[in-house]
């Protein structure tokens, strides 16, 4: 098994020929450097010289020009080489394309967009039946509730905030909270990115907070500029375990709650299968109904699906939850009680 930096070195490689032209006029080293820099090869000049003269004695690779600066290029063999993908690996290169581009660096996503045309050919080439090419279109991903058509995103501040991301520095942004008026300048250490939906976070934590991260949705960016300074993250912070502490409840913070609720058969079914939470259990009670008990973050999004199945659930423990969703569902009520009849011309009225 080679070594891991042999891995690296493999790697870079490989990368480095897919960036080599093949036109006559070729790249420099140093643009080379940067292009592999962009990608999180952090090697200098020199070495990527070494490793085009490899290439070169590989036969892969070739130096356009005769004299200083060098610029290079790939030979027809490096050229075939590079671009040789299998059926399975242009699959994966356009779900990726597809599923995963609003949370890669924007310049990922710009270097591969070759790459990622050249997976759209290699499947179209192969055919509606081959059964990888076919795989493209028989899998999609949707929302769970209503489809919702995503906010626009500002290109300029989501590839600063990227950019800041991918470099570990902080990042000065105008931000429109659904609460104010006017966009307000924050400081923001990024943290992480996360696909929530159809929307976008950025999980941060501000200047006036430091030790607290917590998440701006990215269609309310307004403006994003790099501080190129570093990054301060809180200690032993992770997005994943942010987000298992309930980071995206909205409102999560509070001590988590232990519900206690009645829910109907059908509801208990679809909770079997897709359970709530670790500790989450179901015990038939009076009639066909059934106590759920689960642990659960106190936040919004508790509330948000406890009055979508208002139907199909009743709260009963913690009191003030209750409460609070017993007031929610009344004001609801109230909005409906009206029923005078609607005039004859009403164009809503079924005919």
């Amino acid at each position: 098994m080679p070594s891991a930096s042999t891995s690296k070195a493999i790697a870079r490689h490989l990368e480095l020929l897919q960036e080599l032209p093949a036109s006559q006029t070729g790249r420099s080293a140093a643009s080379l450097t940067q292009i592999l820099a962009d990608r999180g090869y952090r090697v200098s000049k020199r070495t990527v010289e070494r490793d085009l003269q490899g290439l070169q004695k590989l036969s892969l690779a070739e130096c356009s020009t005769a004299s200083e600066p060098f610029n290079w290029r790939s030979t027809a063999k490096g050229a075939m080489l590079a671009r040789n993908l299998s059926t399975t690996d242009a699959l994966t290169l356009y779900l990726l394309d597809r599923f995963l581009q609003p949370i890669l660096p924007s310049t990922m996503t710009g270097q591969l967009k070759q790459t990622f045309d050249m997976a759209a050919q290699r499947l179209a080439e192969q055919g509606p039946d081959h059964r990888l090419s076919a795989w493209a279109s028989k899998v999609e991903v949707v929302s769970p509730g209503l489809s919702v058509i995503p906010a626009p995103i500002d290109a300029a501040a989501l590839q600063e905030i990227q950019n800041a991301l991918f470099e570990n520095e902080r990042v000065e942004v105008s931000y429109l909270s659904s609460e104010a008026s006017a966009p307000r300048t924050h400081v923001l250490n990024p943290l992480g990115l996360v696909l929530c939906g159809p929307t976008t976070y950025l999980v941060a934590t501000s200047d006036k907070y430091p030790a607290k991260p917590t998440t701006y949705a990215m269609h309310r960016m307004r403006s994003a500029k790099r501080l190129y300074d570093r990054v301060q993250v809180p200690k032993d912070f992770s997005l994943q375990g942010f987000i298992d502490a309930g980071g995206l409840e909205f409102g999560a913070g509070s001590p988590a709650v232990e519900l206690q609720a009645r829910v109907s058969p059908m509801l208990k079914k679809q909770l079997s299968e897709s359970r709530l939470s670790v500790d989450q259990r179901l015990e038939a009670i009076d009639g066909d109904w059934f106590l759920l008990t689960a642990t659960l973050p106190n936040s919004w999004r508790l509330r948000w699906w406890l009055l979508s199945k208002s139907g199909d659930v009743e709260v009963m423990k913690p009191a003030e939850l209750r409460e609070e969703i017993a007031s929610l569902l009344a004001a609801a009520a109230a909005r409906y009680a009206d029923v005078t009849p609607r005039p004859k011309t009403d164009p809503l009225k079924a005919p």
